[in-house]
């Protein structure tokens, strides 16, 4: 592959994965801790489901470009 495309996937897979982890971060702790989707312990699951998103993109990323 080019550099633009080890560029293109690097940065689709990590927005990709900020995305879908801050999404299921959030529905997780809405439906298992039955909490609103404003309050602190929710925005706390939607950072961490982000940046547990942002590492598996990364890392699918890497893996794609082998």
């Amino acid at each position: 592959m080019t550099r633009n495309n080890d560029e293109m996937y690097w940065t689709m897979f990590i927005w990709l994965g900020l995305l879908i982890g801050s999404i299921i971060g959030s529905a997780a702790s809405v439906e298992f801790l039955g909490v609103s989707i404003f309050s602190l312990s929710n925005i706390i699951a939607t950072t961490v489901g982000g940046f547990i998103g942002i590492s598996a993109g990364y890392k699918i990323s890497q893996w794609m470009s082998q």
